[in-house]
């Protein structure tokens, strides 16, 4: 499993490794692969966007330098359109730009590792649901 952490805070990025570290710990699944980004230039990146598209779950922020959670969510959508996407933001404005791409969860910051680990789990449970067709 590949999971793409995109965010210009540090600290966002760092405790969104943390809690899902936790889970998986928890849950007693091997750790996934986590490619962790400042911007969106960076994940698209030609020597990271091979592996970015790849992925099996994002975590993005909608407001960062340069290119948005929101235009590489739909970016990462349209090129794999199984990958599921979390928004991770302090802004609902941009709830209704998130759902045209049919985000899967848009989470609130600072984060609630109670409904982070929910969340994820129903991602990991469709991924898997998706895996068996």
């Amino acid at each position: 499993m590949r999971i793409i952490l995109c965010d210009d805070d540090e600290q966002i990025l760092d405790q969104l490794q943390k809690y899902l570290r936790e889970y998986h710990e928890s849950a007693h699944l091997a750790q996934p692969e986590y490619a962790v980004y400042s911007n969106g230039e960076a994940l698209l990146a030609p020597e990271s966007r091979a592996s970015a598209l790849r992925a099996d779950i994002a975590f993005l922020d909608v407001e960062m330098p340069g290119r948005n959670g929101i235009n590489i969510g739909a970016l990462l959508r349209e090129k794999n359109p199984k990958i599921k996407i979390f928004i991770v933001t302090s802004y609902l404005d941009y709830l209704d730009d998130a759902m045209k791409f049919h985000v899967f969860r848009y989470l609130s910051k600072p984060i609630d590792k109670a409904r982070l680990f929910r969340n994820f789990k129903e991602a990991l449970y469709q991924i898997s649901m998706e895996a068996e067709k």
